[in-house]
C-alpha cells in the first residue's frame, strides 16, 4: 500500500458501520412510533374514564334539580412531538342499560389508533351529556346535565 491510500478492509469496515447506523435509526424510528401509539391510547381512555366519573358524578346529585357538571377534556399530545391531525371520542350514553364510547386517532395522517365499545356507566332518566363527539386535538367541554 502507498501512503495515502484507502486499504479495501477499512472501506467494509465503514460500510458495515453505515449499516448499522442506518438499522439502528430505523430500529428507534420504530420504538418511537409504538412508545406514541400507547400513550396517545391511554390518554384517550383516560378521557372516557372521566366522562364516566362526571356520569356518576351527576347520577349521584340527580335527584335535585338543575344539575349541571362540565369536565374539560385534555388535549392529546404525543410524547415525541408528532402533530396529531385528528382524534375524535364519540359517545352514545344511554339512559337505560349502559352506554359505549369510542375513538379514533389518527397521527401525522398514517398512524390510526381505534377502539370501540368502551362501557360507560348508566345516565340517570332525563339527563343528556353534550357534546357526544369530543374533538380531543383541540379542548372540549363535555356537560352533564339533568
Amino acid at each position: 500500500m502507498r501512503k495515502g491510500q484507502i486499504s479495501f478492509d477499512f472501506i467494509i469496515a465503514i460500510g458495515f458501520f453505515v449499516l448499522f447506523l442506518q438499522s439502528f435509526l430505523t430500529f428507534n424510528e420504530g420504538l418511537m412510533n409504538g412508545g406514541d401509539a400507547l400513550n396517545t391510547r391511554m390518554q384517550a381512555e383516560s378521557i372516557v374514564g372521566g366522562i364516566g366519573q362526571i356520569i356518576l358524578i351527576g347520577n349521584t346529585a340527580a335527584g335535585a334539580s338543575n344539575v349541571s357538571i362540565s369536565y374539560d377534556a385534555p388535549i392529546i399530545k404525543t410524547p415525541s412531538g408528532k402533530a396529531i391531525n385528528t382524534c375524535t371520542i364519540t359517545l352514545n350514553p344511554s339512559t337505560g342499560a349502559p352506554g359505549m364510547a369510542g375513538y379514533t386517532i389518527t397521527i401525522d395522517g398514517i398512524d390510526t389508533i381505534s377502539k370501540s365499545a368502551i362501557t360507560l356507566p348508566k345516565m340517570a332518566a332525563g339527563a343528556t351529556l353534550a357534546p357526544t363527539t369530543i374533538d380531543c386535538s383541540n379542548a372540549t367541554t363535555i356537560t352533564y346535565s339533568k
